[in-house]
């Protein structure tokens, strides 16, 4: 069973997805990944592919469980993707079915059906978020990782990424 979720912030936007491979109650692999630009069904897309990367021909896990209704309808052909770079992911998911041996069913699920599900589009929701607040952001001074905007009793500031940094700019806002 593959959960796979992608949120964004706007259309387009910073974005993030989230997948859970999963064989019975054991989780085999499960990812969280922002992107810099994307849209939700983008996104979900871009989930599928890569949870499918991982599997291997004949994988029992072929059921892929998404809150994304349009990416359903793309993947079992029963609508057309408008856009190329759409297209395109749907196109690069069908070859990769068709080289690993594949037969994926495809599943629309409405949020609080399943808590495997929920919990994906919330990591997917959290991805979406952080991809929001990195958007364009200076590398710290301390240790040159990401910075992201945190919200303080003195208004926002860039803050570090790394839970072990303490590098901190001001962020100035236009009057």
């Amino acid at each position: 069973m593959i959960y796979v979720s992608g949120q964004a912030t706007g259309n387009p936007s910073p974005a993030g997805y989230a997948f859970r491979v999963k064989q019975g109650h054991l989780i085999l692999r499960e990812r969280q990944q922002t992107l810099t630009s994307g849209n939700a069904l983008s996104a979900t897309l871009i989930g599928v592919r890569d949870a499918l990367q991982g599997l291997t021909q004949g994988d029992p896990y072929t059921i892929v469980m998404t809150n994304h209704a349009l990416s359903v309808d793309l993947l079992n052909k029963s609508s057309v993707a408008r856009s190329p770079a759409i297209h395109a992911l749907v196109t690069e998911i069908q070859v990769l079915t068709a080289q690993h041996g594949l037969n994926p069913e495809y599943v629309h699920l409405l949020p609080e059906t399943d808590p495997d599900l929920d919990e994906i589009i919330r990591l997917s929701e959290d991805s979406a978020r952080l991809a929001w607040r990195t958007a364009n952001s200076p590398a710290c001074p301390r240790c040159g990782d990401m910075m992201t905007i945190h919200h303080s009793r003195g208004g926002k500031l860039w803050k570090c990424s790394t839970d072990t940094c303490s590098g901190t700019l001001r962020l100035y806002s236009s009057p």
